[in-house]
């Protein structure tokens, strides 16, 4: 029987005790407290909102906000919707931390941080509900785990407003004027009333421990408020006194101290008559005791639980007595009685749980009467309503009144309502047979009767809205087309069931079961949307912002209640797929600590954050979104993830794997930023060695341990790469910081058996770590070092070859910072480097085995630095394609033909280049594979300047650049990218361009080698840069790179560069003289 009369605690918080006298307040707000005091609040709000309207000022100002706010309160034990307490508790929270950040030093103060305390206890009170109504035990528990925060925030406001308060009485004494003398019994009462309130907070936590393991921990908290509530009981002139008395007996009851709580409870009841400040401690007290009864069992024990229970009925007669969640209790435990007592009167059939017959006589008077009480209690949204609803429906079940064999029969909304409800209680009753061992259904006939029923409760509760009139319960109303709209769900129409029930959601957003609806029509939009893959794309998008809207409803319409977290979750994941990475991120970030999945948000916060703050790809452009926005946001998101709670070898698998997930993104997160650099080091190392003590499959596990540690080896690659690049690095000091992670890399690499997928990106990192110290070791001159760290660089690869494209970075980097020194005049570092390099270079170059592609790059090496005579010797090894080769094959080798001339020229073998040009280009009559060739024509007109050989380079290129000036159309006002034609004349004028710029390049050389005469000179220049100056003018479409040739001739000779500026050049900038 303790199950079934479990008490839910729910009951308000203590009327609010007001401070007056350290401020004059307006005769107004005495106005407002006696109503309240009178309980008519409702008409205390009225007055105020009508207050507010006026916009007064001075000190009714001031305190409106706080006047307003505790009514609100005052409302909330009272009000019947959970929505709508919800609603106005934080609507009161906004208006006391608005009076608290606009007046910190006012008078009321205190107060108010006393009443904020108690409004934190409101809303774990309503968390705690919320969880009650959970049926699954782990998801329940969970829920109520999640309360528990507001409770231990609302216990330190209560522990310093108490102390606070009692601090001022105590500075008062008794008082000497009747005014003193008032206030010291208003501070008295506040003491008080924050005490008990403090006690009764700690009960309400206490009953968040409602595992069978938590029964010490919960008896433990329980007396630690009997305490609490002891010290608060011993006034006995003030009535909150007596009302910790009752809650003491509660307590007793709940720690199983039986006789002792007897005891408390008829010392209490003794006082009825003889004190009239102990009625609302007495009133309490009395349910407690009505509430233990129930739950003890003991023989005859209903009889006497009913009369108790008629007894507080008739004694509390007013409607917002009854109303209040004991006055709801009450009446929940009397309707469990009278119906547990008719069930020993109903003989049921074995197999099925029916009555054989329909009870009749005190049997049917006892249900009728339990049937009328559930359905009051159901009339409001509250922690009993669910059940009642359940139990009456049940009970009709048994009265087999309302079974719709026939629902044209059915006239009334009330009837079909109800015949609906009654179709899906049977329905579960025969799947809860089905599923048992003595079964006489098949799944598929169970699956078939799911379908069938399910369709029958739609269309009677379209006859039931058509019959609707205007009296019904708007309520009922909303429930029945609840109930429509997940029948809509159970038959496979998923649309249908998104449309209704987002219409519902919308049309009745204060309801308690707005947000359930809202989240039904969620998820049937994403079902609808999954079974129309093949739509079209318009289509598709349409159903997306379909989605995205609703969920952007729920975030704003219910932000209190758990569902709106789901809500933003989805939110989140579907703006990241159309790379609306900002607002995803704000989505995901508002979150909340009590969400089920909060570790795979967190991750997929973390991953929005990325992708948000990562340079640009290729064809991306970056997001127009303010700096502070995106800091501010940035900075809100890796604290939500920081603060995840950790977890440990006890922690669930699922759970673990979600909090490695997210702490693995903030690393990433980290590496976008060198000032983070050090944070990705530290936690890819902690979680590096965390990860595989946690309960997660060995699968995820390695994969998650591999991600750990990729973030940790790029967090030292970053650091030692910026310090790679300063003109004040230390080699030697990198060296020794690389040096763990190269060992680190050769173990790794010499593995062979795992697969799992971090692993590449592992050796990703590893592998920009052996470049690095491949680069630095080349800059060090560590010669050996170098060939040893390449040598393990092969190894990372699989293959000489694919070490290639890395060993080109290393050649760009060497060729820039060699440059670079020249330009510093340190020439013999510049030598110095390029002989290390070459050093290296040659132990590569030593095996005879060398493939095509690695001796193309060698080539290229030795050519970066200026050792062109061992490029032709690198090149001349490659042999040619067979007479009967590929495609591919020749190709390739005129790539080595075109790579050998340039080689030739640049190592003055200058016949050799032009036998082997002309070889390429072939005559008129006889042409060469690159006749048609722009790039072997061009170097042809190179080896001529080379040569010197000036008026034949110039007539040359300007011959070429003709041609294709033939061949020069306008860009069309419509520019199609993509479009053959357009893209064709943006080719054109692309060469054009070039050959013309190289032609001035040409023209200059030739008359700076020339012309001795500096005023011959300065007209030949004057020219040529005029010709700059117009090509730049009349010409929108120069590429970067053509720019940046003009820069480069423009720099290497200072006076074009001066007749160019005179011109009216802007490629450069008149400050750079």
């Amino acid at each position: 029987m303790r199950q079934l009369f479990g008490m839910i605690l729910g009951l308000g918080i203590l009327g609010l005790v007001t401070l007056r006298g350290q401020a004059e307040t307006p005769p107004y707000f005495d106005f407002v407290e006696s109503l309240r005091q009178s309980g008519q609040s409702d008409l205390a709000l009225e007055y105020l909102e009508k207050l507010a309207k006026e916009k007064p000022t001075g000190v009714q100002a001031d305190l409106l906000p706080v006047e307003l706010a505790r009514t609100r309160l005052q409302l909330v034990p009272t009000e019947p919707e959970e929505s709508e307490r919800v609603r106005l508790i934080d609507q009161a929270r906004r208006e006391f931390e608005g009076f608290l950040k606009s007046a910190p030093n006012h008078p009321e103060r205190p107060q108010v941080l006393l009443e904020v305390a108690r409004l934190l206890t409101q809303q774990g009170k309503t968390q705690a509900i919320r969880a009650r109504r959970i049926d699954e035990e782990e998801e329940r528990l969970k829920a109520f785990a999640a309360a528990r925060p507001f409770f231990d925030q609302a216990a330190k406001q209560y522990q310093e407003a108490a102390k606070t308060l009692k601090q001022q009485v105590s500075g008062l004494g008794e008082g000497n004027s009747s005014e003193e003398k008032a206030r010291v019994k208003r501070l008295r009462q506040a003491a008080l009333g924050a005490t008990i309130d403090q006690g009764i907070n700690e009960i309400e936590r206490a009953l968040t421990f409602a595992g069978e393991g938590d029964r010490r921990t919960r008896g433990d908290q329980l007396l630690k408020a009997a305490k609490l509530l002891d010290d608060a009981g011993q006034d006995e002139d003030l009535p909150l006194s007596w009302v910790a008395k009752a809650w003491i007996v509660y307590c007793l009851y709940e720690t199983d101290s039986g006789v002792e709580a007897d005891r408390a409870y008829r010392s209490l009841i003794g006082e009825e008559r003889k004190r009239p400040a102990a009625s609302d401690g007495i009133r309490l007290a009395k349910f407690f005791n009505l509430r233990q009864t129930a739950r003890n069992g003991a023989p005859g024990f209903e009889l006497e639980v009913q009369k108790a229970a008629d007894a507080w009925l008739n004694q509390y007669r007013r409607r917002s007595d009854r109303l209040t969640m004991e006055g709801l209790g009450v009446q929940y435990i009397l309707a469990g009685i009278l119906r547990a007592r008719a069930d020993k009167m109903i003989k049921r059939d074995p197999k099925t749980g029916l009555p054989v017959s329909p009870p009749v006589g005190d049997a049917q008077s006892l249900l009728n009467r339990a049937a009328s009480l559930y359905q009051t209690i159901a009339s409001s949204d509250n922690e009993y309503s669910e059940r009642a609803v359940r139990n009456r429906i049940n009970i009709v079940i048994d009265q087999t009144a309302a079974r719709a064999d026939d629902p044209s029969k059915l006239t009334t909304f009330e009837q079909c309502y109800l015949a609906a409800q009654v179709e899906q209680a049977l329905l579960n009753q025969k799947a809860k047979m089905a599923a048992s061992s003595d079964a006489t259904m098949t799944p598929e006939q169970v699956e078939a009767l799911r379908k069938s029923t399910y369709t029958k409760i739609i269309s009677l509760i379209d006859r039931g809205i058509r019959l609707a009139t205007p009296k019904e319960s708007k309520r009922d109303l909303l429930e029945a087309q609840f109930l429509q709209t997940f029948a809509y769900v159970q038959i496979n129409r998923p649309m249908e069931a998104a449309v209704l029930g987002e219409h519902l959601a919308r049309a009745n957003p204060r309801s308690g079961k707005a947000a359930q609806i809202a989240m039904l029509a969620l998820n049937a939009y994403n079902t609808a949307r999954s079974a129309n893959k093949e739509a079209a794309p318009e289509d598709l998008q349409a159903d997306l912002n379909k989605i995205i809207d609703l969920a952007r409803y729920m975030d704003r319409t219910f932000p209190t209640d758990p569902l709106a977290n789901v809500a933003r979750h989805q939110l989140g994941f579907y703006l990241m797929r159309l790379r609306d990475y900002f607002n995803a991120a704000d989505a995901l970030a508002r979150i909340t600590t009590d969400y089920a999945s909060l570790n795979e948000a967190r991750r997929d916060l973390g991953a929005a954050i990325f992708m948000l703050n990562r340079p640009p790809g290729i064809g991306e452009t970056k997001p127009n979104i303010p700096e502070a926005q995106r800091l501010a946001l940035m900075t809100r998101a890796i604290e939500a993830i920081q603060k995840l709670p950790p977890a440990t070898k006890d922690t669930d698998g699922e759970i673990a794997k979600g909090f490695a997930e997210a702490k693995i993104q903030l690393g990433q997160v980290y590496l976008l930023d060198p000032k983070t650099y050090a944070d990705a080091e530290r936690l890819g190392d902690e979680l590096a060695k965390l990860i595989p003590t946690l309960s997660i499959a060995e699968s995820d596990r390695d994969n998650l341990t591999y991600a750990a540690r990729a973030v940790k080896v790029g967090a030292v690659f970053g650091q030692a790469q910026r310090e790679s690049l300063s003109p004040m690095r230390d080699l030697a000091k990198i060296a020794e910081r690389l040096a763990p992670e190269l060992k680190d890399a050769e173990a790794e690499i010499a593995k062979t058996d795992n697969a799992a997928p971090s692993r590449e990106s592992l050796l990703r990192e590893y592998r920009k770590i052996l470049v690095l110290a491949l680069r630095t070791s080349v800059q060090d001159s560590k010669v050996e070092r170098a060939n040893e760290i390449l040598q393990q660089l092969q190894k990372a690869g699989g293959s000489i070859e694919s070490t290639i494209d890395t060993l080109r970075e290393v050649v760009r980097d060497v060729r820039g910072q060699i440059t670079e020194l020249k330009k510093q005049g340190k020439s013999d570092e510049a030598d110095k480097m390029a002989t290390s390099f070459t050093e290296l270079l040659d132990q590569i170059a030593k095996s005879d085995k060398l493939p095509e592609t690695m001796l193309l790059f060698l080539s290229t090496g030795y050519g970066s630095i200026d050792v062109h005579a061992k490029s032709v010797e690198l090149l001349e090894r490659i042999a040619p394609p067979a007479a009967d080769a590929d495609e591919d094959k020749v190709k390739s080798f005129r790539k080595v033909q075109f790579l050998l001339a340039q080689a030739y020229r640049k190592a003055k073998e200058y016949q050799k280049a032009q036998t082997l040009i002309n070889q390429m280009l072939g005559t008129a009559k006889q042409k060469g594979w690159a006749f048609a060739s722009v790039e072997v024509r061009k170097e042809s007109l190179l080896l001529l300047e080379d040569q010197g050989k000036w008026r034949d380079a110039v007539t040359g290129w300007t011959s070429l650049a003709r041609v294709w000036q033939a061949r020069l159309k306008p860009l069309p006002k419509e520019r199609i990218a993509g479009d053959p034609n357009f893209q064709r004349i943006v080719n054109d004028r692309a060469m054009y361009f070039d050959l013309f710029v190289e032609t001035q390049r040409c023209l200059t050389r030739a008359n700076d080698s020339t012309l001795k005469d500096e005023m011959k000179k300065g007209a030949a220049f004057e020219k040529i840069a005029a010709a700059l100056v117009e090509l730049e003018t009349k010409n929108e479409d120069l590429s970067d790179t053509l720019k940046d040739s003009i820069r480069a001739l423009l720099e290497e000779y200072p006076l074009l560069k001066e007749k160019y500026l005179a011109a009216g050049g802007k490629l450069i900038s008149p400050k750079a003289e």
